[in-house]
């Protein structure tokens, strides 16, 4: 009886610190995550432009599709960044005002972040990947609020 009793408490310490480890593990993911789209979306598209930061966020493949009178409008990573290279920085008063959602399963992560700019407000949903070199992003979709 007594050898049960201790290798059923080893083997709850054992699956508490799996889990452990396992929580540690996806927060330490989700940071990542966030870095990858404070420095390579939030402060390159809207604050500063600075295009290689942008490149290191993104994936190659990146597409960003807008709804626009019913139909899909697709832009790829480099037609948005023809666009940005035509802007003047700063865009004005940009805020991150929260990331609503970060939900990761495996290599596949949906991050929903709501920004501020010059008082529109944006639900952007950004899709990323893990590759080899970390976290890419791979798409957007957005919603303007006003």
């Amino acid at each position: 009886m007594r050898k049960t009793i201790i290798m059923s408490i080893l083997i709850i310490i054992v699956a508490i610190s799996l889990i452990s480890a396992r929580v540690e593990d996806v927060e330490a993911e989700k940071a990542a995550i966030r870095d990858v789209v404070a420095e390579g979306y939030i402060e390159p598209i809207f604050r500063s432009g600075d295009i290689e930061a942008i490149k290191k966020g993104f994936h190659s493949e990146f597409n960003m599709l807008i709804l626009r009178e019913n139909n899909l409008v697709k832009y790829t990573l480099e037609e948005w960044i023809k666009s940005i290279k035509k802007r003047e920085y700063p865009t004005g008063d940009v805020v991150l005002l929260d990331y609503l959602i970060i939900d990761i399963t495996g290599n596949a992560a949906v991050v929903k972040v709501k920004i501020d700019i010059s008082k529109r407000i944006y639900s952007d949903y950004l899709s990323l990947y893990k590759f080899k070199d970390g976290w890419k992003i791979v798409s957007k979709i957005y919603f303007q609020h006003n």
